[in-house]
């Protein structure tokens, strides 16, 4: 017998992208607040260090793709891509920070 396909509602791109990169902020900021009482006098800096951290971080990429592997339907977007977009993004709501 076989089996029908799976239909379901999912996110935009865009809306996934948001939500990760608010997951990301919420976590330095957990982590860095309960670690290191420097976040609360310069969450922008910690936020700045924890992003190029991300950046460098060789073993992101195997992560990202075992994500991607496991969670994601269909062709996502190759790492670089998404690398550069959420740094984008999380770069351009560091900036709002006062």
């Amino acid at each position: 017998m076989a089996q029908q396909p799976l239909e379901f509602t999912c996110n935009t791109m865009e809306e996934t992208l948001a939500e990760k990169v608010l997951g990301f902020l919420r976590c330095s900021e957990r982590l860095s607040s309960n670690q290191d009482s420097t976040f609360s006098q310069n969450p922008k800096l910690i936020l700045e260090v924890a992003l190029q951290m991300a950046r460098s971080d060789s073993q992101l990429k195997v992560s990202y793709l075992y994500f991607v592997e496991d969670l994601v339907a269909g062709s996502a977007p190759d790492f670089d891509v998404a690398l550069s977009t959420f740094t984008r993004l999380e770069s351009e709501l560091i900036a709002r920070l006062n």
